[in-house]
């Protein structure tokens, strides 16, 4: 665990108090507001600070979180943007601030690449909630070499009981990941299989005319497809998904359904000068 983390945590329990840790989306309402908001927690006594990376699909999230996500997007407010937010303002507050995303934006930015970002950036830890401690296969040597706490390396190290545990922590992961492992759906597969079916239902869906974009989400589940809105009228939309819908059913296998959502947004903007 990060020290300043670990240090803030001992800090509350010596006081016999509960840590305040509050989540912000960044990028919601604005860049400039997010970082307003951030010093405004700290200065009111956050301990810690979870910030949000913006994704299409936050599953481990309510509606709020998800909301504030889309307005995040739709200003196209990306991780690179979310690791400059950090920087500037690990400069003006003390707190740790801990970000939360979710694997595939990881995956697309580059695993390792990622965490150097966000230990340069200087923030003091990354939350992946969909991320099992049994998948990637580097995920040990990743951790060794970010010199992590003893305590987690061994959660990942005994998860397939190679090395024996000598932590609660490493029993209580290896409880919750069996736990989840039961469900049905993308945990029974490999990580491979998992990300090909994904990639495939994106491949799918980009390849239609009009179509500006798409993110298989809900472990392929749904795919959202964002549409041209000067190519793609609303007549068109609702045949469009059922052209998507019938190639995905004609040329993947995958378990339950694959809901397929068109989104289509028009924007005008004028100026009063």
């Amino acid at each position: 665990m990060n020290p300043r983390v670990t240090s803030k945590i001992q800090e509350v329990n010596r006081e016999g108090e509960g840590a305040f840790i509050p989540y912000l989306m960044a990028g919601d309402p604005s860049p400039e507001m997010s970082m307003e908001y951030i010093k405004a927690l700290a200065e009111g006594g956050a301990d810690i600070i979870e910030l949000g990376v913006p994704f299409s699909d936050p599953i481990a999230d309510g509606p709020t979180i998800q909301s504030a996500a889309v307005r995040a997007l739709r200003s196209t407010y990306r991780f690179d943007d979310v690791l400059n937010l950090v920087r500037k303002t690990c400069r003006k507050i003390e707190i740790p601030i801990i970000l939360m995303s979710y694997y595939n934006p990881v995956l697309q930015f580059g695993e390792e690449k990622l965490l150097e970002a966000v230990i340069e950036a200087g923030a003091s830890g990354l939350i992946l909630p969909d991320l099992s401690i049994g998948d990637g296969d580097n995920l040990l040597e990743i951790a060794r070499k970010y010199n992590e706490d003893e305590v987690i390396v061994n959660a990942i190290e005994s998860h397939h009981e190679e090395v024996e545990m000598f932590s609660p922590i490493s029993a209580l992961v290896q409880a919750a990941d069996t736990i989840s492992g039961s469900r049905r759906g993308a945990r029974g597969d490999t990580l491979e299989s998992y990300i090909k079916r994904l990639e495939k239902l994106e491949d799918i869906a980009e390849n239609f005319s009009g179509v500006s974009n798409s993110y298989a989400i809900q472990a392929g589940r749904e795919v959202r497809v964002m549409v041209e809105p000067e190519s793609i009228d609303d007549g068109a939309a609702d045949v469009l998904a059922k052209d998507i819908a019938a190639k995905i059913q004609d040329e993947m296998n995958y378990p339950g359904q694959v809901k397929v959502l068109i989104i289509r947004e028009y924007r005008a903007v004028s100026y009063a000068r």
